[in-house]
């Protein structure tokens, strides 16, 4: 699966056109209102289960800044309940915000303000990402819920994974490695080439230290492991991380080690996969596309 499916009961998205007609109101006119999406990632599916409101935003009748309080709000509440109604962790899915009448697309104010998961392909620590992002807009300033529109982030480039069936015996220990620092709270690491006897691969920290030293010769990394809490993950999801990688090494084939969460075995399952990128001129590295909502009744 390419992208996530995004998932809101009913009742939360009309509790929300409450919510926007009364910040209208308090604001004696229209403006754009917006605020968080708070639920759970289970790597194929997006699940919204509360939409946080930001009272405090700076909001005209073109434009929204979401306040500070909006995201510290968000944290509390999802460090209060940690796990959602799947048992997935709970986080920040992404934006909602209201457009004015007829405008259910995003307009490049919100690709540059909102939009915030465009720095997951350049940032020191990818690892922080926990699920795609969603964005809802709403026409008519938050009270069209039918016309709604959901957007996500697209990695342009084009990511080619071939498993390896011929897989060494001597990367077995790399795999017991890799289950140790999934163990110790890690998610994500490099693979490093060892220019010595023993097996042929170790494990480094995903930290620009290390791609310094790639830069400089002292090490060799040949690729990246990543660990999903899913039984399955969508590719554009996993792109990010591909996208990342490459933005630091430059290389455009390179040993990728995707692991996954088993439910059926005792330890997560881990596959060994040549990778190769390619891409287009453009000089845009991301875009967003339009997603499907589904709304459960009930």
């Amino acid at each position: 699966m390419e992208y996530p499916i995004v998932q809101a009961p009913a009742a939360l998205l009309r509790e929300l056109v409450n919510a926007c007609r009364d910040f209208l109101e308090r604001r004696g006119g229209f403006v754009e209102c917006g605020g968080l999406l708070i639920g759970s990632f289970d790597g194929l599916r997006c699940s919204v289960e509360s939409l946080i409101l930001d009272d405090q935003a700076i909001s005209t009748p073109i434009s929204i800044v979401f306040s500070p309080e909006v995201f510290e709000r968000a944290q509390r509440t999802t460090s209060a309940e940690r796990k959602g109604h799947d048992n997935y962790e709970r986080g920040i899915l992404g934006t909602w915000h209201g457009h004015p009448p007829s405008h259910g697309h995003y307009s490049s104010t919100d690709e540059a303000t909102l939009f915030q998961e465009q720095m997951r392909i350049r940032t020191d620590d990818p690892a922080l990402a926990l699920s795609p992002r969603v964005h809802i807009i709403i026409p008519n300033y938050g009270l069209d819920i039918d016309n709604l529109r959901v957007f996500t982030m697209q990695v342009r480039p084009q990511y080619r994974i071939e498993r390896l069936v011929d897989f060494p015996p001597l990367h077995l220990e790399s795999a017991e490695e890799i289950r140790h620092s999934i163990e110790g709270g890690s998610n994500l690491g490099l693979l490093v080439s060892r220019n010595q006897e023993g097996p042929p691969l170790r494990l480094e920290r995903y930290h620009p230290k290390q791609f310094l030293k790639h830069e400089d010769g002292e090490i060799s990394i040949v690729g990246l492991w990543k660990y999903f809490p899913y039984s399955e993950v969508v590719h554009e999801f996993e792109k990010v991380f591909l996208e990342n990688y490459y933005q630091k090494t430059r290389m455009e084939k390179f040993l990728y080690v995707r692991v996954l969460q088993s439910f059926s075995e005792r330890y997560p399952s881990i596959g060994w996969y040549d990778c190769s990128r390619s891409a287009s001129e453009s000089s845009s590295i991301t875009s967003f596309v339009e997603l499907d909502m589904e709304v459960a009744e009930g």
